[in-house]
């Protein structure tokens, strides 16, 4: 039972979509966790998105960030990101 669940029905669960079109994922002023490899995920400093650097292709993949507590800014990809949702008034 469970081979035959693994091989038809889990694909089933997971679909991926092809991006026909760009979203951007972040934005100006946007909170995010850096991942940082050598510290443990609750230990991953905060960061404020400060520009958005496009590529070549006019994809966003490249941000500059500043870090909380004055710790100064850096610039990172946004694959090493961790958004973080934060509810504004609008959407209350």
């Amino acid at each position: 039972m469970w081979s035959r669940w693994t091989k038809e029905l889990s694909p089933e669960l997971i679909q991926r979509e092809k991006w026909f079109v760009h979203k951007d994922s972040l934005s100006i002023d946007d909170l995010v966790l850096v991942h940082d490899p050598n510290n443990i995920r609750g230990q991953w400093p905060v960061g404020r998105v400060v520009e958005i650097m496009r590529s070549s292709d006019n994809v966003p993949r490249v941000v500059k960030l500043a870090l909380s507590k004055g710790r100064g800014e850096l610039v990172r990809a946004i694959s090493s990101l961790v958004p973080l949702l934060v509810e504004s008034d609008e959407n209350k």
